[in-house]
Order: C-alpha cells, then structure tokens, then sequence
C-alpha cells in the first residue's frame, strides 16, 4: 500500500472541515478584503479619462476632453452614482459633473478652455485631482479615512482634525478587547486547571458551571447586568448602604459596564 492510500482516509476526513471553513470564513473575507480597496464603479464610467489623465491630476486639453467623452456616454443611473462617489473625495463634485453632462448636448468640448466656458469650476485643482486619484481600480481611500487620513494640497497624506476619531475609535477599541482578553484568562485558567487536575467532585461541578453560561442566552446575561449595575441596583445599594459613597455611581453605560459583561460573555470560552 502506497503512502498516499494510507493516509487518504485521514486526508478525506480532514477535506470536509477545511472546506467548510473556507467556503464560510476564508471567502467572505477575500471578499470583503476585495471590496475594501474596489473603486472599480468609477474606472468602469470613466475609461477614457483613465487613460489620459496623469497621477498628478494636472488638467490638460487630452483629459478635457476625454472626460467629456466619457461623460457623453455614460447613462443617468451611473452618472449619478460616480458623482456620488466623486463627491466624496471633492464636495461639489456631483453637481459640476451632471451640469457638465447636461450641457454636452449643445456644447462640444475639445479642450480645456471649452470645460471651463461650462463651469469656472473646472479651473479648481482639487475636481482633476480626485478624477486622478479614483482613475485605477483600486484605491486606497477606504483605508486612510478609516485611519484618519486626508489628502493634503500638494497631494500627500496628513492626518485630519475631524478623520482621526476613527483611529481613536480603532485603538480604543483594539485596548478594551486587550483587556477583556487578559482578565478572561486570570480568571479562566485556575477554572480549567481545577477541571483538568482537581477531585471528581470538584471537576463535575466547575464544568457544570462552565456548561451552564453557555445555555444562558447573552441577553439575558447582559440584561441581567443592567440590573446588577444601574442607579437603583444591587451594587449601588450596597455601596450606599455601607455608607461607602452617598449616591448612586455611575456603573453602566461606560467602560466599566462594558469590561465586566464582555469579561462574563467570553470567560466562557477562555
């Protein structure tokens, strides 16, 4: 018997799993991967000026008029979503870019000047520059607003006032799982080694315990937090009646409410 036939029935029980979790995990992710950098709406309505404009965005005759081609063509539906899409990168964009296209009908652009007799706009440099920033079909816009990025005039990346509460949002959101992690394992890993190693007794009970959260449904569990922890519950009763603080504190609805019932959630698992 051949090495590959031996192992074959290990290999075949193995096949099942792995493409069960690439069909439900590997792919959906590729896909949202993939959709996190697409800009593929915008290529797609604006071929020709893809392939005249520069990275600079430096307005010129060539691109001038490609845009109009490109705009001559293109039906109202995908118009109005690629001024959408354009808007967001240079506010303004939309209503510059459907009344150009209306006025195509009676003006015929062949250069650079012809757009500006339509609209003064199109002497700005910050319209050519999103028009250059969104001609390939992969961007990297959805990454620096997430990061709090924001183009600078000379076409670079700085940070922005208003961008960065994302990156505050991700870092903090990045601290309190780190948290939740760490106290989940100090208080799980005594469990499970009293489970692994301790009396029969003592082990049916703490996995019993264990088995038990995991038939609570999590709305009951942090339901049952809320009470614990608001104004009138038994913790500020207890504090108040111990003459510890003279009225209710502050328990939920902030970072402390939140460590404790995901710290009950996960601790499960853990």
């Amino acid at each position: 018997m051949s090495r590959v036939s031996q192992y074959l029935p290990t290999l075949l029980l193995v096949a099942l799993p792995v493409a069960y979790v690439a069909f439900l995990y590997l792919v959906p992710l590729g896909g949202v991967a993939l959709r996190s950098v697409d800009n593929s709406t915008i290529h797609a309505n604006l071929p020709v000026t893809a392939g005249a404009i520069g990275e600079a965005g430096a307005p010129s005759d060539e691109a001038a008029a490609a845009l109009a081609k490109d705009l001559a063509t293109a039906d109202r539906r995908s118009l109005g979503e690629l001024a959408r899409f354009l808007n967001l990168d240079a506010p303004g964009m939309r209503s510059l870019l459907l009344k150009t296209k209306r006025a195509l009908d009676e003006v015929e652009v062949r250069g650079l000047a012809d757009l500006r007799a339509i609209d003064p706009a199109w002497d700005e440099p910050v319209y050519w520059q999103a028009l250059a920033e969104n001609a390939q079909p992969y961007t990297f816009r959805y990454y620096a607003t997430a990061i709090g990025l924001d183009r600078d005039p000379a076409g670079g990346w700085q940070f922005g006032t208003e961008g960065a509460i994302y990156l505050q949002i991700l870092l903090r959101t990045f601290w309190m799982s780190l948290q939740v992690a760490v106290i989940a394992c100090l208080i799980a890993y005594p469990l499970a080694h009293a489970i692994a190693n301790g009396p029969p007794a003592l082990r049916i009970l703490l996995l019993g315990a264990v088995l038990l959260s995991f038939w609570m449904s999590i709305l009951v569990r942090t339901t049952a937090w809320v009470v614990i922890l608001q104004r009138e519950g038994l913790v500020n009763e207890a504090l108040m009646a111990l003459g510890l603080v003279r009225e209710p504190v502050q328990l939920i609805f902030n970072r402390l409410g939140t460590l404790l019932a995901m710290v009950h959630v996960l601790l499960p698992f853990a």
